[in-house]
């Protein structure tokens, strides 16, 4: 039943084209595997992240959430959908977030976030002043040596590992500012973490940005409607689906959101 609601939803938030913005063309890409928790109910989550590096900016976004948009795409194109066909078209891909985090957009020095569940959510933020405690710790991945790094962000604790070999000073998420790229990132609790698993080259493809059809927000609110997601998303389907999701799954069919960063701390 949670993949067939969760097929419902997609379909929903799939059915408008989203017009795009090119706003600079990728020179190099970084895919990592993301683990993670939504909830303190629910298990963990893999998902495949793309980091893109250009000229001017950089693009860090879920690489199966993008590739499963474009399949639905397709598939809403041809006239003849179906929750079965949707469902064997994307088995290996579902599930991805729907996040976009690009940084020096709109300009050098910031941050524009892009995300949202029913409806794209966006808002700009300066980066994080993260500081960075040195570890006397190396390890290599991809067959760079890295380094090894703490910090503090927003309530969470991220021990990561960077490889000054690829001189630039990035990362998954919001992460950022060492000299070299962060090839591996987890926080303190186990929760969250980022692995790099592969590097491409771009070969110029556009980075590009969704300007138009996005609600202009701010990081404490997008947090409330997370927040309030989870706690509220089955009931809101109603109260019929909530009573049989509760009769299959147990629990009340609220569930306790894990917030990979919490804007009330520092």
């Amino acid at each position: 039943m949670k993949r067939i609601l969760f097929f419902i939803l997609l379909l929903y938030n799939s059915t408008t084209i989203i017009a795009q913005e090119t706003i600079d063309r990728v020179k190099h890409r970084f895919i990592y595997e993301a683990i993670y928790k939504n909830t303190v109910e629910g298990g963990k989550k893999k998902d495949i992240h793309n980091l893109d590096i250009g000229e001017h900016c950089s693009y860090f976004y879920s690489a199966n959430r993008r590739r499963e948009k474009e399949i639905i795409d397709s598939i809403n194109h041809t006239g003849s959908v179906s929750i079965d066909l949707l469902r064997r078209a994307t088995k290996d891909i579902s599930g991805g977030r729907d996040l976009h985090i690009y940084k020096e957009v709109p300009k050098e020095g910031m941050l524009t976030f892009i995300g949202g569940r029913y409806e794209l959510y966006t808002y700009e933020e300066p980066k994080a002043e993260l500081i960075w405690q040195m570890e006397m710790r190396d390890t290599t991945i991809l067959g760079y040596k890295c380094q090894a790094a703490t910090a503090e962000l927003r309530g969470r604790t991220w021990h990561v590992w960077y490889a000054e070999d690829i001189p630039i000073s990035d990362g998954p998420w919001k992460l950022w500012g060492l000299p070299g790229l962060i090839m591996k990132a987890e926080e303190s609790e186990g929760i969250y973490s980022f692995s790099c698993i592969g590097i491409e080259n771009g070969n110029e493809e556009p980075i590009s940005i969704n300007k138009k059809n996005v609600i202009k927000s701010t990081p404490k609110e997008i947090q409330k409607l997370d927040i309030k997601y989870y706690r509220e998303s089955i009931h809101g389907l109603g109260e019929e689906i909530a009573a049989q999701f509760i009769r299959e799954y147990g629990g009340d069919g609220y569930e306790t959101p894990i917030l990979i960063e919490d804007y009330e701390k520092k």
